[in-house]
Formats: C-alpha cells, sequence, structure tokens
C-alpha cells in the first residue's frame, strides 16, 4: 500500500481529477464502505455481481429490492439515485455485460475499483477497463484477496493504486 506522497503521477492526477465523474466499480462487494461513501457524497456507484456465484445470489437475495431474475437477465437495476448494481455471468464486469454502454452513458471518468478477487473478478475487471480506455484506481486494500501478483498485473495494465483512507480523505473535498 502505499500513501499520497508516494503515488506515481497517475494516481495524482486522477485523484486531482476527482469531481462527480468519478465512479466506483464495486465487483462482489455490495455492502463495502467506500460504496457508502461515494453514495453520501453523490458520485456514481455500479455494484458488479457475479451471478453464477451462490454466495452473490445469496447476498443479493438477502438485499432489499434488488431484482436477481432483472440481473440474471443482464439488466441493469437503479438501487437509488446514482446506485446501479448489474449482472454478469463472466469472470470479468465488463464481458457478456451492458456495463460499458451504461458508463460511457453516464459519462464516467475514472473508475475506482473495489471488491472480491477470489475468482479472479476484480483484475479481470480491472484488464476490460483498461482495454476499453478508462483510467483506474484500485483501492488495493479493499481487494481481497490481494497478493504482489494481482499487483504486478494490474500495475502493467496502467491501472494506479490506492488506499481506502486516500480515497477516502480525498473524497471529504467532494462538494
Amino acid at each position: 500500500m502505499t500513501d499520497l506522497q508516494t503515488l506515481p503521477p497517475s494516481a495524482i492526477d486522477l485523484l486531482s481529477a476527482l469531481d462527480r465523474s468519478l465512479t466506483l466499480l464495486a465487483v462482489d462487494a455490495p455492502r463495502h464502505a467506500l460504496a457508502q461513501a461515494f453514495h453520501g457524497r453523490g458520485l456514481v456507484v455500479v455494484h458488479s455481481m457475479g451471478l453464477g456465484a451462490p454466495l452473490a445470489i445469496e447476498l443479493l437475495n438477502g438485499t432489499p429490492d434488488v431484482d436477481v431474475e432483472l440481473l440474471a437477465h443482464g439488466g441493469v437495476q437503479t438501487m437509488a439515485p446514482g446506485v446501479a448494481a448489474i449482472g454478469r455471468r463472466a469472470t470479468g464486469a465488463f464481458e457478456a455485460s451492458s456495463l460499458d454502454g451504461l458508463l460511457r452513458g453516464l459519462g464516467v471518468g475514472p473508475l475506482v475499483v473495489c471488491g472480491s478477487d477470489a475468482t479472479g473478478a476484480v483484475v479481470a475487471s480491472v484488464r476490460e477497463a483498461r482495454l476499453r480506455g478508462f483510467e483506474v484506481l484500485v483501492v488495493e486494500d479493499a481487494v481481497a484477496p490481494w497478493d504482489d501478483a494481482r499487483r504486478a498485473r494490474v500495475e502493467s495494465w496502467g491501472a494506479a493504486l490506492i488506499s481506502t483512507v486516500d480515497v477516502l480523505g480525498r473524497l471529504s473535498g467532494v462538494a
């Protein structure tokens, strides 16, 4: 993990541009504190849920007002203003989903990514986002499991790494 003073220039540039175009992509992490912080500041939050995983279905079924059938058929559900849920059948959040179109339609900027990487979903989602031209910040202490191999992989694709403390600190300055 790194602190703000030692972030690479790409991460500093992305954080300096922190505004209403910043979006949180929470991969298999429906109740994550970062999602609450982004939503509380009026920033876009997209929950990407792997529908092939029994745990994801269990989590979604336990969440009020989630239309599991809609998500299972590729739909996007608005959970609250600026908060959407999208189902996915592939490992990454973009493959075989409408996420790319959703994000471009919203005119979002850099993606801040967190979540569960037990199945490789976070790493795959970062790769897919970078291939589609999105700037990506990975909140490395908000991805589990996380190790040197995953870190090296996402850095090699041009994603910047940041900590939860740094993201929340910067968000406190967003009106």
